[in-house]
């Protein structure tokens, strides 16, 4: 993935005239530093900055994280592992992000913006179109592009696809049906997985018809799990008084707005998100006139106007009801939303219920000994004060 966005970048800065060109075609694509209060702005720096924080921490929380988690042998591996691969991670998003301005200058070079001009109708096409528009004289760039694309996505989905079958079995089945044997816990296990998968695969002609990138409606619709999952375990594992019913009521509560979010961003009559201007679309006939067969994309079709006038999105001033402006948030925070209505929620259910008989300290947060004297110096292991119960739990699962 880092090989084919590299490449990328190069080669379409590269065309555009150099670093210092492309950045003065990029239309202001690369300036991050937007800071509007505005919750329907689009993308700014303090939702991109704070209303990701859930969504980064819900990587970890889930059961996909929590796999590679226990899949070291103690609790210091699995900090060190996280520890190391947070940056790298975080570094393969922003490579993402640079790409799309990147690819913006490129065709604003051109004077063809292929979305705006028409030459594409989907703007999740933008990428793979300019792969087979600049690599088309290089074999099998495309095609190995493509490749690590697929095998990044492949890669995901079947940790989420186990990952559920996982806990249908463990969590639901084998629950009411302990003496169930290896044989038919294996049969069980590969149904589920296929059945979870016909449902992913039944999901992604869903998305394709859906209005918007893959990454907001995808960010949008996880949203709904993300802030909730985060509340569960920080409210679980922060405070001592936090009671069952109070996290389940909570957590009901944030998804059920969240969800509610995302049909009306869907579905409610809202007026569009203001955008950046369009790139010029004057050369873009050279897509339907010339015979660039090499291009072979899907998407050409010569009856198609080759120009479509492009300008700024301009949104009709009108009174939004209080609801509708809910609905109109920015998807980079309603993951946030969902987040902070499960805490607060939470927090009243449970001060309004009975509290818990008894706690073990051990599953709770504890600012000395997880930050002070594990990551500064101390061993948390070593003092006398804990009984041996304590060191199994802190050195965690020996296979």
């Amino acid at each position: 993935m880092v090989a084919g966005f590299v490449t990328v970048v190069i080669k379409a800065t590269n065309d555009a005239g150099g670093w210092p060109a492309m950045v003065d075609l990029s239309g202001g694509r690369l300036d991050y530093a937007k800071f509007s209060l505005d919750p329907s702005a689009r993308l700014t720096f303090w939702n991109m900055t704070f209303g990701s924080i859930t969504m980064m921490l819900c990587a970890s929380f889930m059961q996909p994280g929590m796999q590679r988690i226990y899949s070291v042998p103690n609790t210091r591996e699995a900090r060190k592992m996280l520890l190391f691969a947070s940056p790298f991670f975080l570094i393969l998003c922003w490579l993402a992000a640079f790409e799309g301005g990147v690819l913006f200058a490129y065709y604003n070079s051109k004077g063809c913006d292929i979305y705006a001009g028409g030459v594409i109708e989907n703007v999740n096409e933008i990428v793979p179109f300019a792969v087979m528009d600049m690599f088309n004289k290089h074999p099998g760039i495309p095609g190995l592009f493509v490749a690590s694309l697929s095998c990044a996505a492949l890669s995901t989905l079947s940790s989420f696809v186990s990952s559920l079958s996982a806990i249908v079995y463990e969590d639901i089945i084998k629950v009411h049906k302990p003496n169930i044997g290896d044989k038919t816990a294996a049969k069980l296990s590969r149904v589920l997985t296929l059945a979870f998968g016909a449902v992913s695969l039944g999901a992604t002609f869903l998305i394709s018809v859906l209005p918007g990138t893959v990454v907001s409606l995808f960010s949008s619709l996880t949203a709904c799990l993300d802030g909730p999952t985060c509340a569960i375990f920080i409210l679980a594992a922060g405070w001592k008084r936090a009671t069952t019913k109070g996290i389940l009521v909570g957590t009901f509560c944030g998804i059920t707005l969240a969800f509610l979010i995302n049909l009306g961003k869907l579905f409610g009559d809202l007026p569009p998100n203001p955008t950046l201007p369009a790139g010029p679309t004057h050369n873009c006939d050279l897509y339907f006139t010339s015979n660039q067969t090499t291009l072979e994309y899907s998407n050409f079709e010569t009856t198609r106007s080759p120009v479509v006038n492009a300008t700024t999105t301009v949104v009709v001033e009108s009174e939004l009801t209080v609801v509708e402006q809910i609905y109109n948030i920015s998807y980079m925070l309603i993951s946030l939303v969902g987040f902070t209505v499960t805490m607060i929620v939470g927090i009243i259910v449970s001060l309004l219920t009975k509290p818990p008989e008894k706690v073990d300290e051990r599953c709770i947060f504890s600012f000395r000994k997880h930050i002070v004297e594990e990551l500064f110096g101390k061993d948390a292991t070593a003092p006398s004060d804990l009984t041996d119960e304590e060191m199994k739990f802190l050195n965690g699962p020996t296979q």
